[in-house]
């Protein structure tokens, strides 16, 4: 990879760790209902520095960045990274893969329920 290609690459994944350190999106919630399955008690825990915005629509544009940030820098990990090792590039493929998963399936459901109302 060249260092134009490097430096978008760490941009694309800031775009999907700053906010996943900041409001504790995705992956907070997904490796805590994932390590303690149906058993879980008690309520979420928020793994996150700041508190969630209780506007819907800053909310989903978060989310929405972080996907765009984690598929972005998947497209740039195929199309520019090339080891010497296909190891490497396997292992990096597949944790952007089931990132790009988790915010997608994260996405999608936050987008598709958050207008819904019960009642």
């Amino acid at each position: 990879m060249s260092k134009k290609q490097k430096i978008w690459f760490a941009v694309f994944l800031a775009m999907f760790a700053v906010p996943e350190v900041l409001w504790g999106g995705v992956i907070g919630r997904v490796v805590y209902y994932w390590i303690l399955g149906s058993g879980a008690k008690g309520g979420m825990v928020s793994f996150s520095l700041l508190s969630i915005p209780e506007s819907v629509n800053l909310i989903k544009i978060i989310y929405l960045m972080e996907f765009i940030g984690v598929s972005a820098s998947f497209i740039c990990a195929i199309v520019f990274y090339h080891p010497k090792h296909k190891l490497f590039k396997f292992l990096l493929l597949m944790s952007l893969g089931l990132l790009l998963l988790a915010a997608f399936l994260y996405v999608l459901f936050a987008v598709s329920f958050s207008g819904m109302s019960i009642g």
